[in-house]
């Protein structure tokens, strides 16, 4: 009985399943692009001086990358404020390049509970087009100066 299950779980019908699986997944497989480097950045979000909670963070490139394309990061704050960007992997930092800072604080911590409410900074810095916030990344590590902001 051991053998006849161990033919039917491992018998020649299930190697051929499993080639072929192998073997179609990998068709029409094509190879990523390389993509470019990313230099990891952070930093911090305050809101008339206390940490903006799930706040969301974004760059906007102005700068095309070698490909010609133009990538952008974003992540959330944590519960001090703080962040790292990402765009290919989590925390993984942006491209070197210039960049406009989109920033949209919709949460807030109330009795221990977070709370979505608008925009805690009007709207101000939500577009590329409205926000003031330039950030220069070149090839190193960089942790940035806290930006902050105020409500009113």
């Amino acid at each position: 009985m051991r053998c006849r299950f161990m033919r039917c779980r491992f018998g020649p019908s299930w190697i051929v399943v499993f080639v072929g699986v192998f073997f179609i997944s990998g068709c029409g497989h094509q190879q990523r692009p390389e993509l470019p480097a990313c230099v990891p950045v952070s930093g911090r979000v305050l809101i008339d001086g206390q940490p903006a909670i799930r706040a969301v963070v974004s760059f906007h490139s102005q700068t095309p990358q070698a490909d010609g394309k133009i990538y952008s990061g974003q992540t959330f704050t944590d519960d001090e404020g703080r962040f790292r960007m990402t765009t290919f992997t989590a925390g993984d930092g942006v491209p070197p390049g210039e960049y406009t800072v989109t920033i949209v604080a919709a949460w807030i911590s109330k009795n221990g509970q977070d709370v979505g409410v608008p925009d805690l900074l009007k709207g101000r810095y939500a577009t590329p087009e409205k926000s003031l916030l330039k950030v220069q990344v070149e090839a190193e590590p960089l942790e940035l100066e806290t930006f902050d902001l105020k409500s009113k």
